[in-house]
């Protein structure tokens, strides 16, 4: 009888446990779902709503949504950003009531080149200098060049971290780049930071 009990105890646990694991990973997958459609809206405001709020204490949303709106208003690059997916999850850790998870994803980045210059050679060299400088950022096997539209297509690999605070309400994302990092230390737990890595 104990054995039968305890069985099912484990049973049970089990159960929960799976369940908690895929709640967490829908739960994340619907909210990224929403948020990438105001990214592709360039709505701006509206995806500033997607963002992990203590991230506003370290840089003001005003001086985020100022920068935001700066890149949409350029008349001299269009920039479009679609097809986002998500690749994968790490766990969830639970730290202080707060849980955590890391989201691998990608998108389709287009980058069309409005104003490339008024001479043949000086829109050569400035396509080339572009063409290598996205390169180094994304790596050259993510960036193609349509020569004949003067546009890059970028497929970029990123992470970010998802956040769920009872403070906050829904999962919040936060990026998770190493220029990000002295800021993300201030704001993350050190076990989520060793954890997530």
């Amino acid at each position: 009888m104990k054995k039968i009990l305890s069985f099912s105890i484990l049973v049970l646990l089990l159960s929960t446990s799976i369940s908690f694991g895929q709640d967490y990973k829908e739960e994340i997958g619907a909210i990224f779902t929403s948020y990438f459609s105001t990214v592709e809206n360039s709505d701006n405001e509206a995806t500033l709503d997607y963002m992990y709020p203590p991230l506003f204490d370290k840089v003001p949303r005003s001086q985020m949504l100022y920068a935001m709106n700066q890149m949409k208003e350029d008349t001299s690059t269009l920039i479009t950003m679609n097809d986002a997916k998500i690749l994968g999850f790490s766990k969830n850790i639970k730290v202080k009531g707060v849980q955590h998870a890391i989201v691998d994803y990608t998108f389709k980045m287009t980058m069309k080149i409005m104003e490339p210059g008024d001479a043949e050679a000086d829109c050569l060299d400035m396509m080339g200098f572009i063409h290598e400088n996205l390169n180094a950022i994304f790596g050259e096997d993510n960036v193609s060049y349509k020569k004949g539209d003067d546009t890059f297509v970028i497929q970029p690999q990123s992470k970010m971290y998802a956040i769920k605070s009872p403070k906050h309400g829904d999962w919040k994302f936060m990026e998770k780049k190493e220029s990000l990092m002295p800021i993300v230390k201030k704001l993350l737990h050190k076990k989520v930071i060793k954890k997530l890595k």
